[in-house]
């Protein structure tokens, strides 16, 4: 008997949201898969659009997003159990942290210099150089 939101086929590969597309073979036997839309969580078939992401042994919501351990790369959980990353790196003064269990790009929490030089000379505190003649 089959859990409602599925039907019994002879030959089943049954889907799930921790393998949406699951590669079954040539061997095949008889069972129970999801209907059109629904996907298998446990022993209940549910909605697609509610499962959560399976990556890297994690488990994500569709929406989240996070950083791989060295951020350099920056993945989004979509509905479907469709996960999308995409090349990224910390930007200037930021660093790659692990913070309350996520890794992400956070402020540098050193110290900069801003240099003042000349009459108009300016040094930013990211290295940005600036001429200025102003009162």
């Amino acid at each position: 008997r089959c859990p409602p939101n599925a039907h019994y086929e002879s030959c089943a590969c049954p889907a799930s949201c921790k393998s949406p597309r699951p590669s079954c073979g040539p061997l095949c036997r008889g069972g129970c898969v999801c209907n059109l839309g629904f996907l298998f969580s446990d022993n209940h078939c549910i909605q697609a659009s509610s499962c959560n992401c399976f990556y890297n042994n994690n488990y994500y919501e569709p929406g989240a997003e996070w950083f791989s351990p060295n951020c350099t790369e920056r993945c989004r959980c979509w509905p479907g159990s469709r996960v999308e990353c995409q090349i990224s790196q910390c930007g200037t003064h930021t660093v790659c942290q692990l913070k309350n269990g996520q890794y992400g790009c956070h402020p540098y929490a050193g110290t900069t210099t801003c240099l003042v030089y000349g009459d108009p000379h300016y040094v930013t505190f990211d290295g940005r150089h600036f001429g200025f003649m102003g009162k």
